[in-house]
């Protein structure tokens, strides 16, 4: 059989010290999860005897790594098909548990689990003959044509943080999930690796239901319908689309040799029902609508339950200079002379009206401008009859899926695409949230920068990836001629790399050198350009 190597992506774990947190503990903001391995009781962090029964997690199976092993060597533990390993130092740290439905086990930090029996969960590795959708702290690993695996890590804080010194343990041993994540061999023929790379990893084989989508989003519906597409070589006119799936190494681009009749049936039916529900999502909101350019419209830009008249025009002026006009209600508003907005490649077709924000009763005037140098963006109107037609503020990109885009209009605010220099210059996902009080899109700031439609690059040199961010953290190595994409800039000069089959680690950069075009990579000492081809430097 062949053996896989496992490198798998950080997921989101929502433990940590917190004052009090027994019995007392705030968990409003904490989901109930739902995958069967991974259930903690919210009121005190032990999994709960009843679940361990429901969901196959046998307290009588419990197992403690051998506490003689003194030889310092990692510690190799399997199960059936799966074999984990654990840092030599967390001998006697831990305690397994086997599900009694015989689907995989589950890890506890030992300290936790001596003072109470099921306290401590660190993770679990389990399969599924039927896939999860967005279930709380489940990651995909790999999946089969009849099985799924998961990595399940908890949703609450599992151990008790009142004991300093469980506490730390605990935390210690946390920050080498990531390692021993990457660690797992799955034994079974024909496994698919790169689970975490799909929307929807099981869509060609298994055959999907309404109720598995219900809270599956229209951008992610939009995705895993043109997943299917994808993996079969289909090459998208959307270039969105395109950009999206050709920075995977399993997609490759067929052009004309492209059939649909490659299809299953469980492929052809998955398709169907990702686009009914596709549509049924969009349904659930008019808006953003897609008027003409020089048509007038009717909307209730006020959210008095009186229709305005809008009228949108552009004009070309002398040397090829475009303008943009408003009318509302017979009022014409020039962008440039009323509101400072010059047009530079106005889009001269459509305009749209939006709905921002559910706490406001009004609408919006969208407007595109594919701007200077390929830099769009979106500026926004709204109008009442007392102040007349006024601007809230503009966003970087187009979040109209019209455009060919994903949406970008989330409860409240508005999802945008701007530009930054990290290791090279790339296009990033901004957030702008809709204060209607005060009439303004704000933009949100964070640590955290997500690359939107990132470019493949080919490594010139052995690239050594951190689990964590952490300088002292292990590494391990991707080979020179691999094919890798950015994928998050987190503060203090981290970037997420990600590369064949769903492996991903953090490389560490600084500043550019002296007469250096791109960032300084400390740890190998060598700039940018020279581990990674393909990297561009523009204004």
């Amino acid at each position: 059989m062949k053996k896989v190597l496992h490198h798998v992506l950080p997921v989101l774990m929502i433990v940590g010290l917190m004052t009090g947190c027994g019995a007392d503990t705030d968990t409003s903001n904490l989901q109930e999860p739902t995958t069967k391995d991974a259930l903690v009781n919210e009121e005190n962090g032990q999994i709960k005897d009843a679940d361990l029964q429901e969901t196959g997690f046998d307290k009588d199976k419990a197992e403690t790594i051998d506490p003689t092993n003194a030889s310092g060597e990692d510690i190799l533990y399997t199960y059936k098909e799966i074999t984990v390993t654990f840092p030599a130092s967390w001998e006697k740290r831990y305690v397994i548990r086997e599900h009694d439905d015989d689907n995989g086990f589950s890890v506890l930090q030992k300290a936790s689990d001596d003072k109470n029996e099921g306290w401590g969960f660190l993770f679990s590795i389990y399969s599924s003959d039927t896939p999860y959708i967005d279930a709380p702290g489940a990651y995909a690993l790999s999946y089969t044509k009849d099985k799924i695996y998961y990595f399940g890590t908890p949703t609450d804080v599992p151990y008790d943080c009142e004991d300093e010194e469980v506490a730390k343990d605990y935390e210690l041993l946390q920050q080498d999930l990531e390692q021993i994540k990457a660690s797992i061999v799955i034994d079974v023929p024909q496994i698919h690796t790169n689970a975490s790379e799909y929307v929807f990893p099981m869509s060609e084989y298994y055959p999907l239901t309404e109720d598995m989508l219900l809270n599956m989003g229209e951008n992610d519906l939009w995705l895993a319908r043109n997943e299917i597409y994808a993996r079969h070589g289909y090459h998208f006119k959307n270039g969105y689309l395109q950009s999206y799936f050709e920075k995977y190494t399993w997609y490759e681009d067929r052009g004309d040799s492209f059939s649909e009749d490659e299809f299953s049936q469980i492929e052809k039916d998955n398709v169907s029902l990702f686009k009914k529900m596709e549509d049924k999502t969009a349904s659930q909101s008019l808006y953003p609508l897609e008027e003409k350019v020089g048509k007038k419209v009717s909307a209730d830009l006020s959210g008095n339950g009186k229709k305005n008249t809008i009228l949108y025009q552009v004009t070309e002026e002398t040397y090829g200079n475009a303008k943009g006009c408003l009318t509302v209600d017979g009022i014409a508003y020039d962008l440039e002379e009323d509101f400072q907005i010059y047009m530079d490649v106005p889009e001269d077709e459509h305009f749209y009206i939006t709905d921002i924000s559910p706490f406001f009763d009004g609408l919006e005037i969208a407007i595109a401008d594919y701007g200077p140098s390929d830099d769009p963006v979106t500026h926004f109107f709204v109008y009442d009859e007392t102040d007349g037609l006024q601007t809230i503020g503009s966003v970087p990109g187009f979040p109209m899926k019209q455009m060919g885009f994903q949406n970008g209009f989330v409860s409240g605010g508005v999802i945008g695409y701007s530009r930054c220099m990290t290791l090279d210059v790339h296009e990033y996902t901004v957030y702008y949230w809709y204060d209607y009080e005060n009439k303004s899109l704000e933009l949100q700031t964070g640590d955290e920068s997500h690359y939107d439609m990132p470019r493949v690059h080919v490594l010139l040199n052995d690239l050594p990836l951190h689990y964590t961010m952490d300088p002292d953290s292990a590494t391990f190595i991707i080979p020179s001629g691999s094919k890798v994409f950015f994928k998050e800039c987190i503060g203090q000069n981290w970037v997420l790399v990600h590369g064949p089959n769903g492996i991903e680690g953090y490389v560490h950069y600084d500043e550019n050198r002296a007469d250096a075009m791109f960032p300084y990579l400390d740890e190998m000492g060598m700039d940018a350009d020279q581990v990674f081809d393909g990297l561009l430097v523009y204004d």
